[in-house]
């Protein structure tokens, strides 16, 4: 082969020969590029999986070919079958499962490396979460500004994090200009924040920034690894991921595993989307909600919002691990400052004011409302008998309604 040439004169070798002659994907010797404790069985089984793949590719090739030829043997064709049979059932995938099982007994002993904290309890390592809500109510702002904490190792809100980490934010939507204005105005120090944007990544390779495209996957892959990058942002869905049907479950297998392949590299993402008509769901199929850690939705405040910057409250519709105290329904106010900077309040959104939300969402009985808000249905009962002597609530058998003017 010319690789194995090349080597042998000492010379260098192309990639993409390697590719050819090897059957080994680009990705896969990008990995093996960069062997650790955690990743090198992994990738040397991935190489094996390659290389078999090849094998069968070339034998299936043969045969084909024998096929054609004038003097056809049957039974040379069923042996080559038999053959490739074998190489195609090798004990190896059993070997693997074998390896990787694990006794309850052993279980305790094993030594695990916990999960980091990026931001106050709830973004932790490796963490798949979305933030979304209605167009126009601030969802760049927040995810902005979650991005810049994380990055400089300061706080948003009631959120702190941990320390600084390396953020790369994949922005697929908002000119570039308007990108350079928000970071400043978010900027309060120093931060390992970096920018992909469709329109600088357009202008320097004429090529649609298309998240869907399963090469810029692995690309993008390789990219977070070899840069030591710990969360990744994608804003939003359906910019980033064109030709992905949202309201089709199986599309979504076009985006998954990736997501996953980030998930075990220890890289978190925080997608943004939009939600659906009713503004209570993430617009498309729920299966994309099932591997995520946290869901943040984000609704219009009580009051009238502000028209120089954003005003919204955030509820946590899905928390696998934050604080109960920390994933409490917040409202945010982001307002330009004469400065230039934006400056970020929140606070801790009523109880009277949370329930109302809930109602407004659809909840309907006490026991519905007190799962969703966290609180004992007596605490519920309590906040709906004082909706009722105000008059902006109404029961109809065990159904609380809200009356038209309260809606």
């Amino acid at each position: 082969m010319a690789a194995g040439n090349a080597v042998q004169r000492g010379e260098a070798i192309d990639p993409l020969t390697v590719e050819h002659e090897t059957g080994v994907g680009m990705a896969d010797l990008m990995r093996l590029s960069q062997p650790t404790s955690l990743n090198l069985k992994g990738n040397v089984r991935r190489l094996q999986e390659s290389v078999t793949k090849r094998r069968l590719a070339n034998g299936a090739l043969g045969l084909i070919e024998s096929c054609n030829v004038s003097d056809f043997s049957i039974e040379h064709a069923l042996a080559r079958v038999k053959e490739l049979a074998t190489i195609a059932t090798s004990p190896g995938a059993e070997n693997e499962l074998l390896e990787s099982l694990l006794s309850s007994d052993a279980l305790p002993a094993l030594e695990l490396r916990p999960r980091a904290s990026f931001l106050g309890s709830w973004f932790r390592e490796g963490d798949l979460g979305f933030v979304f809500g209605s167009r126009g109510l601030g969802k760049t702002w927040l995810v902005h500004g979650i991005a810049r904490a994380i990055a400089e190792g300061n706080e948003i809100g009631p959120w702190k994090a941990s320390g600084r980490v390396k953020v790369v934010y994949v922005d697929g939507e908002m000119p570039l200009d308007a990108i350079r204005d928000r970071d400043m105005s978010l900027n309060r120090g120093s931060g390992d924040l970096s920018f992909l944007n469709h329109e600088q990544y357009f202008d320097k390779t004429g090529k649609t920034l298309n998240l869907s495209n399963p090469d810029l996957q692995q690309a993008i892959l390789a990219l977070v690894v070899r840069q030591g990058v710990r969360v990744l942002v994608l804003d939003n869905l359906s910019c980033l991921f064109s030709g992905v049907k949202e309201n089709d479950a199986d599309d979504w297998e076009k985006i998954l595993p990736w997501l996953l392949e980030l998930r075990r590299r220890r890289v978190s993402v925080l997608m943004v989307h939009h939600s659906g008509r009713a503004g209570i769901d993430m617009r498309g199929t729920s299966r994309r909600e099932d591997a995520a850690f946290w869901i943040i939705r984000l609704s219009e405040p009580s009051s009238l919002r502000s028209s120089d910057g954003a005003r919204f409250v955030t509820h946590f519709t899905k928390n696998r691990q934050g604080s109960n105290d920390e994933t409490q329904p917040l409202e945010w106010s982001f307002e330009s400052t004469k400065s230039g900077k934006v400056a970020i309040t929140c606070r801790r959104v009523s109880p009277l004011d949370e329930f109302k939300q809930w109602l407004r969402d659809g909840h309907r009985t006490a026991s519905e409302i007190a799962d969703a808000m966290g609180t004992s249905k007596s605490h519920v009962s309590k906040l709906a008998a004082r909706g009722m002597r105000e008059g902006w609530l109404k029961k109809n058998g065990r159904d609380y309604e809200l009356a038209n003017e309260a809606l």
